[in-house]
């Protein structure tokens, strides 16, 4: 029997030359290769076979319609409603599935070679399967059918009828001893097997091992050393890896040293060579039965087998041998009815390897480990590391483990500690449903194992054949060429997969037994004529290969994308088989994919051709042609790299020489830069242009509010909105953001388009009420979608730029922003894609430029006002008045201040001001005399390269000696306020020295100022701010000097020697502007109680002496007379010192004496002074 997975065919010829049965076959999943090599007989084919059989009569039947399922001696037979045969050249086919029909469908019980099936029905076809496949097909026959269906391997058969009244089921009989039957057979092979020495001990070196893989050849076929060395270099490490079954191994592969490794199953890179036919026969998987005794026509049967460890046959292996390393196993799942439950969820792993071999074997698997990471929130196993429910008790299991493992095991039977090795056995005390482990390792596989080490042989016995000339295949029923790049929608936000430039070949391949037609919901697609295909390609000349060598192709019938997570519970073997996915009935197409990388460029016309090849390499007499197809290109460019605006706008201080020629006569420019580098070039030879784009901010979209309705009300409050947008937008794509109206709402909901109907709501009171969203203009934020950045979204297409041999690349879009005054801030939106010239591909805006566009590259374009007022009014030299402030306290001075009297009109036309200020100390320290009687200002901080002090012109001589006399002085309150006013309009250095009185602008009158408090003199200037905040570069200097006055009383006068009259005298000090004088009568001799005087501040307002008393001895208040310093009855002495004669009236007054300063403080009292008049 085709015992354990063995399959095999065989395919006569008769012709000149090639005379014989060619013989192929694969070996069980486990191994595929024979380690002791296959042995291969044959014999005449036997007479009938002996079989069982049972009948499904209409009663059978119609009890079946109603029970679905029934028992049969070989297996179970179901029934369900299915579709009759659609036409397998894709013509005619119903989309509702068209006739229906009753499918009868057996599951057998073990694997047979022989089925017939014969119906009574209106219709019938029968269809036998082996795992998925189907290997055996008789097609539609009407009234009463025999199907005769035989294959290596048969495990299911399904029988398609229409109104069937009887179906008989027959399989056959297995014999006593297939070994036993065979054994006269003639031997035509002994111990094939693949033509390495790892196998083949006669194989010394490797021109041995070449010169058995040639002898394998047919006439006329070759193999070259290098072609057989690679073959070798992947092989070799997997028959070097004894000990474990291949089907378990790894492949680590890289092509250049430094490369990333490709991960395959091991024994992936054997299968893919069996399906050439020179190759299967080189590998000793077939090979050409040409005995000279066999007979035209005669039938013979093979038998092909070969010894394996029984327990690689017959052992369910429960492992990671096909999930890739690096997925993510969820805590729970199960591996072929093997439930597994972890700690925590765990990442498939590699075992280590050399690093430093082009090809490593490998084993995949998965660390145990107690649970370490407490976030995972799965149910506890304790302390286990693994816990495993069985689909049977089970009396043994063998643990497939990476050396250094530190675990123990537990089952209901009793625990104990895992033997050291790779394999260890665990035998339990009975038959047990789980297994636990703890501790640390890395698990391959579970294996629930029997005892047995003894050789197994599998064999296989194909249908007999019939020596005669097999026809070659025939071609494929129809063949079409798409284009690999589709065509992207003007609609769509993004563009789709990338893919080459190039075609996808599609052919429906002829079917197998003559079939025309195939059920389309059938367990499997049609077996096919041939399995190998080959394309050709034209486009100018004559047809070319598509592929190097013998340009064969399989061919691709299940191109779906698979999902790779798993989820708690999931079965690694259905996400993960042993063999890959098998398409349903209703797949049939093939298809190739041909990459143009080079010669053919967009709007070539080409076509192909395919013809088929059969499993001994021979092609079908005719081809099957594509109709002509135009090779487009739909894929646009990249998109441009280091997209950079920079904004220029006249009058900004930043602006270089270069940038301001740039600027030219433009108010404004937009200096848009890119780059197109030798990646971008590499990416699209076809890309010839750059677009330039421009657009109002695209994350926001003004809009009016036009109505509001309550919805509802309560802790949460919801409105309708009725919105009119400037631009359309897509429904709920806001959703989740805030509108501002009067108050942030919440975005709920909202429609697509212009007018728009929105839900909004808000949880937050204001005042106790909620509030309601005002009518009016609003702006809806807009997130940043991919569509975006597509054009149809930007408002317009400024300029196109042809891509040239240059790198850099730049656009200037000129006087694009609105900066006024009015309007002191601007933002674009600007960008740039690039674009070929297919003429194929429609514009996407109405410009009607034909070609594949990329994404637009954007960047914001911002700009400021920089304009600035003009306002440079310098201050003549004249007296100026002075502005005392309050008096001076423990706290800085705070108090208003209005300089507009003292101030050009000129000063206002701006509208808003900008109060600057110096100190009087500051601005002379700033300042200094020359020898020859000149006026510099100073440098000051902060510094500049190339300053240097600069004459300060002062047109009078006399008024230029006097200041030049003052400066030379060193005291500042020598230097009149007239000076210090011209000085500071006219300093080299002034915008250094003046600074800022307030932060903000102000509009012209009076601002708070706020001064030291500290006795000095200011100078104030202004500086005119426009509506943009732009600041003049000039000034108008205030003709006034402010200044805070000092407490500090004067020198007391000192009274002369006696005379007639009463003369005193004031110690120079140039603050002392009046002495002021008491007189009482007198009452009476002897001292006067000492006293002092009252003084009212901060009136400067009130005369000389105003505000002052003095109290006499009589307790009435005295008023003062001031005499001023100035008059002409003072004297002068040479040291400073001025006298003067007080004037008293009455008989004897008694009178008192203080000087009083400019700035209203009296000194101390002397006195009284009895005065005889």
């Amino acid at each position: 029997m085709g015992a354990y997975g063995v399959d095999a065919y065989g395919i006569s010829q008769v012709t000149v030359g090639a005379r014989g049965i060619h013989l192929a076959w694969s070996g069980p999943r486990s191994w595929l290769y024979a380690p002791g090599g296959w042995t291969v007989r044959r014999r005449f084919s036997r007479g009938r076979e002996a079989l069982n059989c049972q009948q499904l009569d209409a009663a059978a039947i119609a009890e079946l319609r109603s029970t679905r399922e029934a028992m049969l001696s070989f297996g179970v037979v179901t029934l369900r409603p299915g579709g009759w045969l659609d036409p397998l050249d894709g013509a005619g086919s119903s989309p509702d599935g068209g006739t229906p029909a009753e499918v009868f469908h057996v599951d057998l019980t073990d694997d047979h070679r022989l089925v017939r099936v014969a119906v009574t029905a209106g219709s019938s076809m029968a269809i036998a399967y082996c795992e998925g496949r189907a290997v055996a097909v008789r097609g539609a026959a009407a009234g009463q059918a025999e199907h005769m269906l035989r294959a290596p391997r048969i495990d299911a058969v399904s029988v398609v009828t229409l109104d069937p009244t009887a179906v008989r089921v027959c399989v056959e009989l297995p014999g006593d001893d297939e070994a036993t039957e065979w054994r006269d057979a003639t031997v035509v092979v002994r111990d094939l097997t693949l033509p390495f020495r790892e196998v083949m001990p006669s194989l010394v070196t490797e021109a041995d091992e070449l010169a058995e893989a040639r002898h394998r050849l047919l006439p006329g076929e070759s193999i070259a050393a290098e072609e057989f060395g690679r073959v070798a270099r992947v092989v070799r490490p997997i028959l070097r890896a004894a000990g474990t079954r291949p089907s378990e191994l790894a492949l680590l592969m890289r092509e250049e040293p430094g490369a990333d490794d490709d991960e395959v199953r091991a024994l992936d890179s054997l299968s893919i060579l069996l399906a050439h036919p020179k190759w299967r026969r080189v590998l000793g998987f077939a090979l050409f039965d040409d005995d000279p005794s066999l007979l035209n026509g005669g039938s013979y049967e093979y038998r092909i087998s070969a010894d394996f460890p029984a327990e690689d046959l017959a052992d369910a292996n429960h492992g990671f041998a096909t999930v890739p390393s690096g997925t993510l196993l969820p805590a729970d799942f199960s591996i072929g009815g093997v439930r597994i439950r972890l700690p925590q969820p765990v990442i498939v792993g590699l075992t280590a390897a050399a690093s430093g071999d082009p090809v490593r074997v490998v084993r995949r698997g998965i660390a145990l480990e107690p649970r370490h990471d407490p976030f995972w929130v799965t149910p506890s196993l304790d302390d286990w590391s693994l816990v495993a429910d069985l689909p049977a008790p089970a009396t043994s299991v063998i643990l497939e483990l990476a050396e250094g493992h530190d675990l123990v095991f537990d089952t209901v039977h009793g625990s104990g500690q895992v033997p050291a090795g790779t394999a260890p056995r665990l035998v339990f005390g009975g038959p047990a449903g789980q297994l636990r482990l703890r501790g640390r390792g890395f698990l391959h596989a579970l294996r629930i194992s029997t005892a047995n080490h003894t050789p197994a042989e599998a064999s296989v016995v194909p249908p007999p054949i019939v020596l005669a000339d097999t026809p070659p295949p025939t071609a494929p029923l129809n063949a079409s060429a798409t284009n690999l790049q589709s065509p992207q929608g003007s609609t769509q936000p993004v563009p789709g997969p990338r893919h080459e430039l190039g075609c996808r070949v599609s052919w429906r391949p002829s079917p197998a037994f003559g079939l025309t037609g195939w059920p389309r919901d059938a367990v499997a697609p049609p077996p096919l004529d041939a399995a190998i295909f080959e394309v050709q390609r034209r486009a100018e000349g004559g047809w070319a290969p598509v592929h190097e060598d013998e340009n064969w192709t399989l061919g691709d019938r299940d191109a779906a994308i698979r999902d790779p997570r798993l989820y708690p519970g999931a079965e690694l073997m259905l996400a993960f088989p042993e063999t890959a996915g098998r398409p349903t009935g209703g797949d049939l197409d093939l298809s190739l994919v041909d990459v143009l990388t080079s010669g053919l460029g967009p709007g070539t016309s080409v076509r192909y051709r395919v013809r088929a090849v059969d499993a001994i390499g021979r092609p079908s007499a005719t081809w099957t042609e594509t109709a002509p197809l135009r090779l487009e290109k739909h894929v646009p460019p990249p998109v441009p790299i280091e997209v950079a605006a920079r904004v220029l706008v006249r009058g900004a201080p930043d602006l270089t020489a270069a940038e301001q020629a740039l600027l030219g006569t433009s108010d404004n420019a937009i200096v848009l830069r890119w780059s197109w580098q030798a990646e971008q070039r590499g990416q699209d030879e076809y890309a010839r242009e750059f677009r330039i784009y421009a657009a109002p901010p695209l994350n926001v979209v003004p809009g009016q509010v036009l109505k509001t309705t309550t919805l509802s009300t309560g802790p949460v409050t919801s409105y309708g909105l009725d919105l009119r947008l400037d631009r359309p937008v897509q429904a709920d794509v806001a959703a989740g953001l805030r509108l501002h109206a009067g108050h942030p709402f919440l975005i709920r909901a909202h429609t697509g388009g212009t007018t728009v109907s929105m839900v909004v709501e808000t949880r937050l009171p204001v005042g106790g009420a909620a509030p309601v969203p005002a009518l009016g203009p609003i702006r809806l934020d807009h997130p940043l979608t991919p569509g975006l950045t597509r054009p149809p979204a930007w408002a317009e297409r400024i300029q196109v730029i042809p891509i040239t041999d240059a790198t850099a690349y730049e656009a200037v879009l000129r006087d694009r922003l609105t900066l006024t005054p009015g309007h002191p801030a601007d933002a674009l939106w600007v960008g740039v894609s690039a674009a070929d010239d297919q003429p194929y591909v429609a514009d996407q805006r109405p410009e009607s430029r034909p070609g594949n566009e990329s994404g637009i590259a954007p960047v914001v374009a911002s700009g400021r006002y920089a304009g600035r007022p003009v306002l440079e009014i310098p201050p003549p030299l004249a007296s100026v008045p002075r502005l005392r402030t309050p008096e001076p306290g423990a706290e800085p001075l705070r108090f208003p201040l209005d300089l507009t009297a003292f101030l050009p009109p000129a000063a206002f036309q701006a509208g808003r001001l900008r109060h600057e200020r110096v100190a009087a100390g500051a601005l002379i320290e700033a300042c200094r005399a020359t020898s020859d009687g000149r006026v510099h200002a100073i440098p000051v901080e902060p510094s500049a390269p190339g300053d240097a002090e600069v004459e300060i012109e002062v047109p009078s001589a006399a008024d230029r000696a006097e200041l030049v006399a003052a400066l030379q002085s060193g005291v500042s309150t020598a230097v009149s306020d007239r000076f210090l006013v011209y000085l500071a309009g006219r300093h080299a250095y002034r915008d250094r020295l003046f600074a800022a009185a307030h932060d903000e602008p102000v509009p012209p009158g009076p601002f708070t100022e706020i001064l030291p408090p500290a006795a000095g003199r200011w100078i104030y200037r202004v500086r005119a701010v426009d509506a943009a905040g732009q600041v003049s570069a000039g000034s108008a200097t205030a003709r006034v000097v402010v200044r805070v006055p000092s407490l500090m009383p004067g020198a007391a006068p000192v009274r002369l020697r006696r005379a007639d009259g009463l003369r005193v005298a004031v110690p120079a000090d140039p603050a002392v502007s009046h002495v002021l004088v008491f007189q009482a009568p007198s009452a009476a001799t002897g001292p006067v109680e000492a006293t002092e005087i009252s003084r009212v501040p901060n009136r400067p307002d009130l005369p000389p002496g105003g505000g002052l008393w003095l109290r006499a001895p009589d307790g009435g208040m005295l008023a003062p007379t001031a005499l001023p310093m100035t008059g002409p009855d003072v004297v002068t002495d040479p040291d400073g010192t001025r006298e003067l004669t007080v004037p008293v009236t009455g008989e004897r007054p008694r009178v008192w004496l203080a000087t009083l300063t400019h700035d209203g403080v009296p000194s101390r009292l002397i006195g009284p002074y009895t005065v005889e008049v």
